[in-house]
């Protein structure tokens, strides 16, 4: 349920598109037109694409965590 609600809002192309570089979520929100109040909710799907393999978490410093 999780990656077809990544995949209807367009995540996985937003994030190919940026060939390989690391995305802030503030980012992939303002791209994928998600509101600032529900950023909560992006943040969560994403933690859970990350913790189930689909993505992953990378720091500011460049290291994945």
């Amino acid at each position: 349920m999780s990656l077809k609600s990544a995949v209807d809002l367009g995540i996985p192309d937003v994030l190919h598109r940026n060939e390989g570089r690391p995305v802030c979520l503030s980012r992939l929100a303002s791209l994928i037109s998600i509101p600032p109040n529900r950023i909560d909710y992006l943040r969560r799907l994403m933690l859970m694409l990350v913790f189930k393999g689909c993505f992953a978490n990378v720091s500011k410093e460049g290291e994945e965590e």
